[in-house]
């Protein structure tokens, strides 16, 4: 054992494995674009917040605040005027503007993958532990 042990280091990167779930951004919903087959679903969070579904064509889930029993397809999309700034297709209740959303499993690489892209702000990050919340990361402006 003491031979190999001087031979070999052992790095690991858990990441989303352990983390994923542990973070998810609230974003709210600023247009709908109503299309045939199906409807745009705009939110204020985009591949500027979160990069994966861009980069990774990674599936995040999305879930309403609202609480109704109808349910429409969409497809949710950010703000940036770039043809990748798509999060996917989602059953949703039926939205309307400002109602809020949450993107879950954004623990891994939401905030350290985040850039300012298209002039936009790196997000606000609360820590959230027990029933207490702490700001760990102001938004930040070019």
């Amino acid at each position: 054992y003491n031979e190999l042990s001087n031979k070999y280091q052992i790095f690991i990167e858990p990441g989303r494995y352990l983390i994923a779930d542990a973070g998810f951004i609230l974003t709210k919903v600023i247009s709908i674009k109503r299309g045939y087959p199906y409807d745009f679903l705009v939110i204020d969070c985009g591949m500027s917040e979160l990069i994966r579904p861009a980069l990774y064509s990674a599936y995040h889930p999305i879930r309403s605040l609202e609480n109704r029993n109808s349910e429409k397809f969409y497809i949710v999309v950010g703000p940036i005027c770039e043809s990748s700034d798509v999060f996917g297709e989602y059953f949703l209740p039926n939205m309307k503007l400002n109602e809020l959303l949450i993107i879950e499993n954004c623990g891994a690489y939401g905030y350290s993958m985040s850039s300012n892209y298209n002039g936009r702000e790196k997000p606000l990050e609360i820590l959230i532990e027990n029933d207490k919340f702490e700001i760990i990361n102001e938004r930040k402006f070019l």
